[in-house]
Order: C-alpha cells, then sequence, then structure tokens
C-alpha cells in the first residue's frame, strides 16, 4: 500500500491479471473513487481511510467518552454508533441493575462482560451487575453519554479515582427513560 490511490489501484489490478482469483483488500484515500472501485472493478473490500475515520473524529468532536466510533447504515439513514468500556463503580446507582435491564433503560447493547478473572460474550439479560464489573457497551453518543454520567468509562477510571470524573446520584431528570424510574438508594 501507499499513499497514492492510483498506484495503490495500479498494483491491484495488475495483481488481479496476474492471477484473476486473488482477493484484494485495497486502501484508498477518497471515499467516492473507492466506492467506483469496488463496483467498477469487482473489488469488494475497499476501504476509504477518511470513511473509516470520521465516525471517530466525528465522535470526538462531541467530547464523548468513547474507546470506538463507526458508522452503520447508508446515505440519510446512517448513523454513528460507538464502542465503549465502563467499569462499573460503587457508588453507581447501576450497580444491582440486571444486563436487560441496563440496555432496556439506556438503549445499548452489552457485548461482553469482565468480572473477576471471568469473561462472558453477550452476557445473560439475567446477570446481575456488580462494583467493579467492565462491560463493553455500543450505543449511540447520547446512551454513551447517559451512560458515563453514572459510572466511568475504563479509560477515564483514573480520572474518577483522582475525583475528575463526577458520578450523578440521584442522576438529571433528562436521564429517566422507558418504562421504569432510575432512582438511588
Amino acid at each position: 500500500c501507499t499513499s497514492d490511490d492510483l498506484t495503490n489501484l495500479s498494483i491491484a489490478l495488475e495483481a488481479r491479471r496476474m492471477m484473476p482469483n486473488l482477493k484484494v483488500v485495497l486502501r484508498m484515500f477518497d471515499v467516492h473513487v473507492a466506492e467506483n472501485v469496488r463496483d467498477g472493478f469487482d473489488i469488494h473490500t475497499v476501504f476509504s481511510i477518511a470513511d473509516i475515520s470520521a465516525p471517530a473524529f466525528a465522535a470526538a468532536a462531541t467530547r464523548a467518552p468513547l474507546d470506538h466510533a463507526f458508522a452503520f447504515g447508508e446515505g440519510d439513514d446512517r448513523s454513528i454508533l460507538t464502542i465503549t468500556t465502563f467499569t462499573l463503580v460503587p457508588e453507581s446507582i447501576l450497580v444491582g441493575y440486571t444486563v436487560g435491564d441496563l440496555e432496556d433503560e439506556f438503549e445499548v447493547a452489552v457485548m461482553a462482560q469482565h468480572r473477576g478473572g471471568e469473561f462472558m460474550l453477550h452476557p445473560h439479560d439475567d446477570v446481575v451487575l456488580s462494583a467493579g464489573d467492565r462491560f463493553v457497551a455500543s450505543a449511540s453518543i447520547e446512551a454513551l453519554n447517559r451512560l458515563a454520567s453514572l459510572t466511568p468509562p475504563t479509560r477515564e477510571h483514573r480520572n474518577y479515582l483522582r475525583g475528575r470524573w463526577p458520578i450523578k446520584t440521584p442522576p438529571p431528570q433528562w436521564l429517566i427513560k422507558g418504562k421504569k424510574q432510575i432512582t438511588s438508594t
């Protein structure tokens, strides 16, 4: 790979000419050229650097505490989704929530949970969250920010320990959503 789209395309086409069944993965900088190459040259795996990085830059501009961001959908239906790891702190009102309650109330998808030395991929809805648990959640930026107001993202845990990541207890009214009111104990 080079930093020149035409050179990358030329190399890919020459390799394909020499080996017609070769699977080609192509990196391109221009989004529109990448789409045209994918459609016109039967190279199904074409990555545009701008297209891959744009969601992360857009999400970072909102100051959202995220680990990864990606675009989902096409055109006007395109949304930015995030993936973030959280560490559940003792004073969070989320301690005692089930994974199912967390997903329903905050419109997040819990993808994995780590407790002690045990890792669980796609934890069951009835798993109860405890202080010290780490979990990976995918959500919209708005849902991510609501969740981050109640327990810090893992990458911010050091700031939390230094008193620089305040936890909201009880939660503000804007956090109350859906069929259940979130209350502090």
